[in-house]
C-alpha cells in the first residue's frame, strides 16, 4: 500500500511524538524561581538562609540542615541567572538538597550542574555527593583563588539509569561548617537509546523522500 504525502507526514510526526515523549520536566535548575512572599529586601540581603523543610524554591526541597540562597551580585557571581546557592547554610554537620521528578523507567539521564565554593571561608576543596536512582558520584572544588566577582564555576555532570516513574535528585555536601560548595544551573537531559536515535533516523528519511516526490 502507497502513503500518500499526509499520510508520510503523520508517519514522521508519529516517530518525533515517540522521541520527544522522552522529556522529563525537572524544573528550576538555576533557582530563579522562588516563592512570591520572598520579599525584595530578603532578596537584597548578603544571603536568606533557608531551613530543612523549606520549599521557597520551585520544585527543590530541603532534606536537611540548611541552605544560602544568594542573589548575584549582592554576595557573588551566579553561574547563569541572577540566584545560586551555597548548599551549606549554618551550624549544622549535614546539608542537603533534593528534587523529585518524573522520569521513565530503564531510560539513561544526564545531570549536568555548575559548581564552585564559598570563598569566604575555608575549608579550601568543598566538596559534595550528587545521587539519583541508585546511581551516585562525589566532586570536588578548589576555590584557591576564588573571589565573589571570579568564582570560576566548573561545569560538572553524572549519569543515572531511572528504575522508576518518579525519581530524586539529591546534592549533599560532603564540606564541614559554613563555608560549602556553591550550585547552580542544574540541568537533568533524557539520553535516547540507539533505537530512538534510529526513530529520529528513518523520520529524517522520510522527510527527505517526501521532499523528492514534490513536483
Amino acid at each position: 500500500m502507497r502513503l500518500s504525502k499526509g499520510n508520510l507526514a503523520a508517519v514522521v510526526l508519529l516517530l518525533f511524538s515517540s522521541v520527544s515523549s522522552y522529556a522529563n520536566p525537572f524544573i528550576n535548575g538555576g533557582f530563579e524561581l522562588h516563592d512570591p512572599s520572598i520579599t525584595p529586601e530578603e532578596l537584597d540581603a548578603k544571603e536568606l538562609l533557608l531551613p530543612v523543610g523549606d520549599h521557597s524554591l520551585d520544585g527543590w526541597d530541603i532534606t536537611s540542615g540548611s541552605i544560602n540562597y544568594v542573589k548575584s551580585p549582592i554576595r557573588w557571581q551566579a553561574a547563569e541567572g541572577q540566584f545560586s546557592i551555597d548548599i551549606n547554610g549554618e551550624h549544622n554537620n549535614a546539608y542537603a538538597i533534593a528534587q523529585t521528578f518524573d522520569t521513565v523507567a530503564g531510560m539513561q539521564y544526564q545531570v549536568s550542574f555548575a559548581m564552585a565554593g564559598n570563598p569566604d571561608g575555608g575549608p579550601v576543596v568543598k566538596e559534595l555527593h550528587a545521587s539519583a536512582a541508585g546511581s551516585f558520584a562525589k566532586f570536588a572544588f578548589d576555590s584557591t583563588g576564588s573571589t565573589r566577582q571570579s568564582m570560576r564555576w566548573t561545569d560538572e555532570h553524572f549519569m543515572f539509569t531511572a528504575s522508576d516513574s518518579s525519581t530524586t535528585l539529591r546534592f549533599t555536601s560532603l564540606t564541614p561548617g559554613d563555608y560549602g560548595p556553591t550550585l547552580d544551573n542544574v540541568r537533568v537531559t533524557a539520553v535516547p537509546e540507539p533505537g530512538v536515535l534510529g526513530l529520529v533516523g528513518a523520520g529524517f528519511a522520510v522527510l527527505a523522500l517526501i521532499k523528492r516526490r514534490r513536483p
